[in-house]
């Protein structure tokens, strides 16, 4: 794809989902969609939620109107995303049973998981168990990055600068079907991110953030499966976001620590809590965040397995250094 045609697509999306957060903004006020502050926010004044509605059908629309040619998975994969802001839209509004929520979060993964492997029911034993996994881990996929919503500009620049990679990575291997879609979440995420960097004006709330982070798995499925991707690189662009979230559960299983439960100990929770504030905590996750994309796509370039894993590693060990950086930084208050 000529680089002025993605040009295009990543800006069109960026400047409609501009334009429609701010009509948004205004809308969710009204709406009751607000979020205000708890014992748990890193915000202090009540702001507006549920930017990941416009967000959406600024995608869709783009998308349905584009001539692309998306085979059947990816098509379910958007499908469901859909279904997915709509569900957490009401969520959002309403609160629905983290039953109904859990239980719509593993259907959609399953669904997506089950087109891109391209099984066919009665499943033989081993699809099966790799559906299985596929499942868990597209579902991860999306709570993680809702956990990971919590301070202005992060979720939305993780979602601009990593579904750009993905769309590199696209572009570099055998899926350039996925440039479109990828291309234009980023954009998306890029309009919306006016409206959240630090001040935050508007919060992505559940509707835009379990989308994203269901496309985040599915589409990095998709490039292992049809791209020929290498699942080691392919988890670089979001590795800031699950290395965080899955450490931090990890720790708080060990401890025996509630760890359904909300809290406040993610690294990204302890930087702006340790004084760096939203936009500084913001501007750090950005590096990482390129970092991990620069080494997806240096990877794929690589000659060699052995280039590949050395960007892995590379990677992987900036990102620990810079959590362990952040861990060490004491917090003014520990209550």
């Amino acid at each position: 794809m000529p680089a002025l045609d993605a040009l295009v697509i990543w800006i069109g999306p960026a400047a409609a989902c501009l334009l429609a957060c701010g009509v948004w903004r205004r809308l969710a006020r009204r709406l009751g969609m607000v979020d205000r502050p708890n014992h748990r926010s890193l915000h202090s004044v009540p702001v507006a939620r549920g930017g990941g509605i416009p967000m959406a059908v600024v995608v869709a629309l783009f998308l349905l109107l584009s001539p692309i040619d998306l085979d059947l998975a990816l098509w379910t994969g958007l499908a469901l995303a859909a279904g997915l802001c709509l569900v957490s839209a009401l969520d959002d509004r309403f609160g629905l049973p983290i039953r109904v929520r859990l239980l719509g979060h593993l259907v959609a993964a399953a669904v997506f998981s089950i087109l891109a492997i391209g099984v066919t029911l009665p499943l033989q034993w081993v699809d099966g168990g790799l559906v299985l996994i596929c499942t868990l881990l597209i579902a991860w996929m999306l709570n993680l990055y809702n956990f990971m919503d919590g301070s202005d500009g992060l979720a939305a620049g993780q979602g601009l600068i990593g579904f750009a990679a993905l769309a590199i990575l696209a572009a570099m291997s055998d899926a350039p079907e996925l440039i479109w879609p990828a291309l234009a979440v980023s954009g998306a995420c890029l309009g919306f991110l006016w409206w959240n960097f630090p001040p935050a004006r508007l919060f992505l709330g559940d509707s835009g953030s379990v989308p994203l982070g269901f496309l985040a798995g599915a589409f990095m499925l998709y490039l292992v499966l049809e791209g020929g991707v290498a699942p080691w690189l392919v988890v670089l662009p979001f590795a800031p976001f699950w290395m965080d979230a899955s450490f931090t559960l990890l720790r708080r299983i060990l401890r025996g620590e509630a760890f359904w439960r909300a809290h406040r100990e993610h690294s990204y929770q302890h930087l702006v809590r340790s004084g760096a504030g939203h936009r500084r905590t913001a501007l750090i996750g950005y590096t990482t965040m390129l970092a991990g994309g620069l080494g997806a796509v240096v990877g794929q370039m690589a000659p060699s397995t052995v280039v590949e894993v050395a960007s892995f590693v590379a990677v992987i060990s900036l990102i620990v250094s810079i959590g362990g950086w952040i861990r060490k930084r004491p917090l003014p208050d520990r209550r």
